[in-house]
């Protein structure tokens, strides 16, 4: 009678080392695509969408809190108190509209990006 068992080794690190030989040894094209893996293309998509986000909402509220300075500016330097009315009723919405520009830019980046990352993280998970 036979011993139908099934026995699978697997080492990350031997793996990765087969990876970095077989790397030496491939086209100067193949170096440069196998060098982005499947990971790196993964985190640098989450990454993009972070960063867009927080670059737009920095960005609003940066300028809102500028605006508002200026605003504070007329009311306590030059004492144009007017001005520095319609001044601030610029800046206050800019600086409180930030963290939601930040979400709403933030879900539509990983919206777009959301079919590519989907792929790719299956890819992983089932072992490329």
């Amino acid at each position: 009678m036979t011993d139908n068992k099934f026995n699978y080794n697997y080492s990350a690190e031997r793996h990765e080392e087969v990876s970095r030989i077989r790397e030496k040894y491939l086209p100067k094209e193949q170096q440069e695509q196998a060098a982005e893996n499947k990971l790196e293309r993964l985190r640098k998509l989450d990454s993009s969408c972070e960063s867009k986000a927080q670059t737009a909402g920095l960005i609003l509220g940066i300028v809102g809190v500028l605006v508002f300075g200026l605003s504070m500016c007329c009311f306590l330097v030059w004492e144009q108190y007017i001005l520095g009315s319609l001044i601030a009723v610029v800046g206050i919405p800019m600086m409180v509209l930030a963290k939601p520009v930040h979400d709403r830019v933030l879900s539509k980046a990983r919206a777009q990006a959301a079919p590519e990352i989907l792929r790719l993280s299956s890819e992983l998970e089932q072992g490329e």
